[in-house]
């Protein structure tokens, strides 16, 4: 009951930075596949 708002909350707070991940190297390699994952988990909830 609680669970689902919270990460509905948690993921979009993610998704409002404007980066996901603080290193150069993980945001060149996993950034665009991370939004989209989140994204998708958002749409299920």
């Amino acid at each position: 009951m609680l669970y689902n708002p919270g990460r509905k909350k948690a993921l979009e707070h993610f998704l409002a930075n404007e980066f996901i991940y603080q290193t150069e190297a993980f945001r060149k390699q996993y950034e665009t596949q991370a939004r989209t994952n989140i994204q998708k988990e958002i749409k299920i909830l």
